[in-house]
């Protein structure tokens, strides 16, 4: 991918850049924070060899696409925008999502509207989400210890945190990335290209502004992100085959925190694969093993 030409598309939203790779069925790819759409390259590459399209976007705020035009970075603004995109790219086809953090929440929402509409411009037909569980799980099963891994949260809440992190060169999200991935080998190419994105104008800004908008007061509310339909669109159940992939060793979002998240998603082919020797980043971690599981998924009748 890394030689591959950005696409760049402009929708009612905002600008969106990303990668169009392949043909046949379409695969969407979402990242998450501190990640850019290259730790889905093993993917992309798995999947465009077996003839499936591969869609990865920079998420909004990433890169050349721009954050949402209503001045908001809630997960609602953010899923209406790739929507918007959507609706240019595959209009009248089927596509599977792969979330991956808060590219779940997002590709979560996406389910959720298309699921409102009487004829959605385009099909989910299945939805795998990485590291980040329904948000009905999350919240029933969020515990002292999940607050504990989960205290970077409050952290990006702080007013001048985001000078802080920019001061010290960013060592905030390395730390981030070998906390919550720790059988990851140090120093990781990746990691350090992702941190230099993050460097470049107000990428770190852009990125911090979706924890901001999901969990601060003097956030949620501006830009028309109209947090009660968000959440009634995250907690509503969704007849749809879901896969879950959680790392065992994810020292982000615990294990423990997908308990029951089958229910978000009652569907008979809905389950959660656990992956040995893996942390957060899951699917740059065992690419192999993630892409096989995500094809006998896809496979199912």
């Amino acid at each position: 991918m890394k030689n591959e030409k950005i696409l760049l598309k402009t929708v009612a939203s905002g600008q969106v850049a990303y990668f169009d790779q392949g043909q046949g069925p379409i695969l969407l790819f979402l990242h998450g924070f501190p990640d850019t759409p290259y730790s889905f390259q093993d993917q992309v590459s798995y999947f465009t060899a077996k003839g499936y399209r591969c869609l990865v976007p920079f998420m909004p705020g990433y890169g050349e696409t721009s954050l949402p035009r209503s001045g908001s970075s809630s997960m609602l603004a953010i899923a209406t925008m790739l929507d918007e995109w959507l609706e240019e790219l595959v209009k009248g086809q089927s596509i599977a999502i792969y979330g991956h953090d808060w590219g779940s929440i997002v590709a979560q929402v996406l389910v959720a509207l298309a699921g409102e509409r009487d004829q959605s411009p385009y099909e989910i037909e299945k939805l795998v989400i990485g590291a980040v569980p329904p948000m009905a799980a999350f919240m029933k099963n969020v515990s002292f210890r999940q607050l504990y891994r989960s205290r970077y949260m409050a952290y990006f809440q702080l007013p001048r945190v985001i000078n802080k992190i920019q001061t010290d060169g960013l060592d905030y999200v390395r730390e981030l990335w070998e906390r919550w991935s720790p059988d990851l080998n140090y120093p990781n190419q990746h990691c350090e290209d992702t941190i230099a994105l993050l460097k470049q104008g107000s990428g770190l800004s852009n990125g911090i502004s979706y924890y901001r908008h999901m969990f601060n007061p003097l956030f949620i509310f501006r830009g028309g992100s109209q947090p009660i339909r968000q959440m009634r669109l995250l907690l509503k159940k969704q007849a749809l085959p879901c896969l879950m992939v959680v790392g065992e060793n994810d020292e982000c979002i615990g294990l423990e925190v997908f308990e029951g998240g089958e229910s978000s998603y009652p569907h008979a082919n809905t389950r959660t694969v656990k992956v040995s020797g893996a942390g957060h980043f899951v699917h740059f971690e065992k690419p192999e093993q993630f892409s096989r599981s995500v094809e006998a998924f896809l496979t199912e009748a």
